[in-house]
């Protein structure tokens, strides 16, 4: 009887912490995004596949982070969205897409003061479209975030003033109005973590108009809330 009782004591000292479910998703194969770890408002974020889980950005304490969001998007074509506070001065995330070609999922990272407002969904090309609002390494009104699936050498960023055509794209709106009121506040607990500067109500770009798409559209450079589903058809242009 000592050595039964002595035994169970000695389980959760070598026992793994059981990691909490964030968000599954399935893009074509089960992805999901789970926590463990916690010290004060933060944890070590990780991706689970396959039975395995890796730090979302490498190492387990660059993977430490607060107000992170996770979100499956997209009609066609499945994405999981992840965004947070984590060790970096600004806000640090990733679209995660499946390429039935190739097998695995695709990823694509980005890093700016601001959250995404615009996800671009296609076979051809997955775009990330962030404002700037006069702050980060380019003067322009945009961030635009580019992957073509199975060429990551291909990925770049581009400053962007105008919004690219949704055509060819399902392009889900990732606004912040797009939220229900718990992500809300966890974006606005991310931006104070990282102390962006406030942008109030008055001074986020408001809706942009919908019109018809143009004959010319100006070319691109090179560079636990439910999903954001808002989606424009590819027959219209946005613009600001």
């Amino acid at each position: 009887m000592r050595l039964t009782i002595g035994l169970l004591l000695a389980l959760p000292t070598s026992t793994p912490h059981a990691a909490e479910l964030i968000r599954a998703c399935d893009i074509g194969t089960r992805v999901a995004i789970v926590r463990d770890y916690p010290m004060a408002d933060t944890h070590i974020y990780y991706l689970r596949q396959n039975g395995k889980r890796t730090p979302l950005f490498g190492e387990p304490e660059q993977s430490r982070g607060s107000a992170v969001l996770a979100e499956c998007v997209g009609k066609k074509i499945r994405a999981l969205v992840v965004l947070g506070a984590f060790t970096a001065n600004f806000l640090q995330g990733f679209v995660l897409t499946y390429r039935p070609e190739s097998g695995v999922p695709e990823r694509m990272d980005f890093a700016e003061k601001n959250r995404p407002q615009w996800l671009y969904l296609s076979a051809h090309e997955i775009i990330v479209i962030i404002p700037t609002y006069g702050y980060g390494e380019t003067s322009s009104k945009y961030a635009a975030y580019h992957h073509v699936p199975g060429r990551t050498d291909l990925d770049r960023t581009d400053g962007i003033n105008q919004l690219p055509s949704p055509t060819g794209f399902e392009v889900v709106d990732l606004r912040t109005q797009a939220l229900p009121a718990k992500a809300l506040r966890n974006q606005n607990a991310a931006a104070a973590a990282i102390n962006t500067t406030t942008i109030s109500e008055a001074s986020t770009p408001n809706t942009p108009p919908v019109n018809k798409a143009s004959p010319t559209s100006s070319p691109r450079s090179k560079p636990s809330v439910a999903a954001w589903p808002e989606t424009v058809d590819e027959n219209t242009v946005l613009t600001q």
